[in-house]
């Protein structure tokens, strides 16, 4: 049986690394990454980096970087369970000297997979970006069916605060949030179900519906790009608690996951 499902994108991704955002009619120097990425393949990685096993259910096209990708998804020794379908998501990230960025997306149509053709596992950790997609609604509500169905603890990542407005109506049938601070707070700052509210260079805060608890880390000594931090803490979070570890401990580890993805340029 795998730890974790993860039901989220996969996505080759296109890093700018420059000191001025680019305008019209200008030419600026940059460094320029590429590698894979999408929130769905940094969450499943994250959890396989804690010794998880683990199933990405998600959507790869069908030309050559598609292929690429999944052989490499073979070879970190995640189980693939994918949708061919075109495009391939591809993200042009914009990352400044300080590490934010700003994202240019083509969304490919996302996951498209029959839960019942998955076996299950003990935890599903489930992308809001999945709900933006075409049918998407229609998709995350069939997970959902299903995980209950196999008593299976079930985690959500809002994706972003524009998805977390809509994704509100889920809360109450998931056993996790993990939301940034802008997707707690477009969620309506929700105490039910548990929270792990993920606070960049602030650590975490965990509701565990009965208080709050501050999850300190130690700052990253460079930051060079936040891309795929968030994944990272949702993954290791998602592989901790599918493990058997204690929701504090759990969280500890996942931002420490976190603390390290900052250090390096792209998500993976």
């Amino acid at each position: 049986m795998h730890d974790v499902i993860v039901v989220g994108d996969t996505a080759w991704d296109i890093i700018v690394q420059t000191a001025d955002m680019p305008q019209f009619n200008r030419d600026i120097p940059a460094h320029i990454h590429q590698g894979p990425g999408g929130q769905g393949l940094n969450m499943a990685l994250a959890a396989r980096g804690e010794s998880a096993e683990v199933c990405l259910v998600t959507q790869i096209g069908t030309d050559p970087i598609s292929r690429q990708l999944a052989r490499q998804i073979e070879q970190w020794g995640i189980t693939g369970v994918f949708t061919h379908s075109d495009p391939l998501t591809q993200v042009v990230s914009f990352v400044r000297p300080d590490g934010e960025r700003a994202l240019i997306t083509q969304s490919g149509r996302g996951p498209d997979v029959n839960p019942r053709n998955v076996p299950p596992a003990r935890l599903l950790l489930l992308s809001g970006y999945l709900w933006g997609r075409p049918g998407g609604p229609e998709r995350v509500l069939r997970w959902l069916d299903w995980a209950h169905q196999h008593q299976m603890t079930i985690l959500l990542d809002p994706a972003h605060a524009d998805l977390a407005r809509d994704v509100r109506g889920l809360l109450d049938r998931v056993d996790w949030v993990l939301p940034n601070h802008d997707e707690w707070e477009a969620l309506g700052r929700p105490l039910a179900p548990n929270v792990l509210l993920k606070l960049g260079p602030k650590g975490a805060r965990l509701w565990d519906r009965h208080h709050w608890v501050d999850i300190e880390v130690t700052p990253a000594s460079r930051v060079v790009d936040t891309t795929g931090a968030g994944d990272a803490v949702a993954g290791s979070f998602a592989a901790g608690l599918a493990r058997g570890l204690a929701p504090q401990a759990a969280a500890r580890r996942a931002i420490e996951r976190g603390r390290q993805a900052v250090s390096r340029l792209g998500a993976i």
